[in-house]
């Protein structure tokens, strides 16, 4: 509980992005480059060049290479345009020496200084309908045919499912969800009921908050990914003393106390949700009454759970935003990268555990289990009072 207070606000960055807009007219190519422009203090040389607009001029022009038929097509000085306030803009042309029917853009800008950044290129011309493209740091190239559909969607698949693997890698909460679900976990037919109901969960909420048909609320969801960690944490800790029931009752007491909270607050879930909420916990853990039945239960409540994770998840993809042609794909693309990276994780936890075992065959796994669940269990309430809503205000 301690380390988890020395956390910073820092753990919720906002995804990095910036934007660029194509337009294709015979040997010309005007770009609109648009980012927040607290996006440039991440750059080496901003202490020294406080003017970020002339800071935004030089770094297109040094980060922006596009091509045609391969020879550079040269770049005019850059102008800037009309932002939104806390945005930039700058324009910038390209001429090419020759009609334009494929070009190569290479384009770093923040790519090199942020790893996770993300930056939207949409490419239009008069006879053609927009493509959008997703660069990233290990992607930030990128070919544009206007005489080809297959690459466009090939380029999308593969860039919204390294966009997915890489997101659920760097997602911290989502790791710590899938660790405390294996520590009750000693048999792979278990392993693969939780895994195949976290992803049955986590699919069908992504898919419908993704597409626009269920619009949740973004902190509570991130904040109820907080109390699904705890909750886990703390069964396994009580199916393990055989303190379910008094885990259950301190449960149950906790979100009473957020329930006359929320009488007086303007901020969070209504009265009658905490209290579905407070139910549903009292019910579970007295459910979960011997490991057994636990781990019985452990499917079930992974899906569940899941639904909630795949509203996080729809969260960072409708933050980014889906590209308006290949929708389908860029959603099947995101989804199986978060497939392959829950794989991943799986396979490292377990191992981990394995060679843990190995290596240290002293410790006792009941030991191991319960210290890893408290500190899951604190790391979890933690992320559900910083997120929640209702604690709005709070010198958190």
């Amino acid at each position: 509980m301690i380390l988890c207070g020395l956390a910073n606000a820092s753990w919720a960055d906002p995804q990095s992005k910036s934007y660029s807009h194509w337009r294709l007219d015979g040997k010309t190519v005007d770009m609109v480059f648009t980012v927040p422009a607290r996006e440039l203090t991440r750059l080496p040389t901003y202490q020294q060049t406080p003017d970020t607009g002339h800071l935004l001029e030089n770094l297109l022009l040094s980060s922006i290479h596009v091509e045609h038929q391969g020879k550079v097509c040269v770049a005019r000085s850059p102008n800037p345009g009309l932002a939104e306030p806390g945005w930039l803009q700058y324009q910038l042309r390209f001429v090419c020496d020759a009609p334009i029917e494929q070009l190569e853009v290479r384009l770093t800008t923040l790519l090199p200084y942020v790893r996770s950044h993300l930056h939207f290129a949409q490419f239009q011309s008069d006879d053609q309908p927009p493509r959008d493209y997703l660069l990233t740091a290990s992607q930030p190239e990128i070919r544009v045919d206007l005489h080809s559909q297959n690459t466009d969607s090939n380029n999308t698949l593969w860039r919204y499912l390294q966009f997915g693997f890489e997101h659920i890698l760097i997602g911290l909460d989502h790791i710590v969800f899938l660790l405390g679900l294996l520590l009750l976990t000693t048999r792979l037919r278990q392993l693969l009921a939780i895994v195949t109901g976290f992803t049955l969960g986590h699919s069908v909420t992504l898919s419908l908050a993704a597409l626009g048909w269920v619009i949740p609320n973004g902190a509570w969801v991130e904040a109820m990914i907080g109390f699904t960690i705890a909750l886990v944490a703390a069964e396994n800790i009580a199916v393990q003393t055989g303190s379910t029931s008094q885990t259950a009752t301190a449960a149950v007491l906790m979100l009473a106390v957020l329930m006359l909270w929320s009488l007086f607050s303007s901020h969070g879930p209504s009265f009658l949700s905490l209290t579905g909420l407070d139910l549903f916990c009292g019910c579970y853990l007295r459910l979960s009454c011997t490991p057994a039945r636990a781990q019985a239960w452990r499917p079930a409540i992974t899906t569940v759970f899941g639904l909630i994770h795949g509203f996080g998840f729809a969260a960072v993809l409708s933050e980014v935003g889906l590209p308006q042609t290949h929708t389908v794909l860029a959603l099947v693309g995101f989804n199986l990268g978060v497939e392959l990276g829950q794989i991943v994780i799986v396979l490292v936890l377990v191992l981990g555990g394995w060679l843990l075992s190995r290596c240290f065959a002293s410790i006792q796994r009941r030991l191991l289990s319960d210290s890893l669940s408290a500190a899951l269990c604190g790391l979890g309430v933690f992320w559900f009072v910083q997120r929640s809503p209702i604690f709005m205000g709070l010198p958190l």
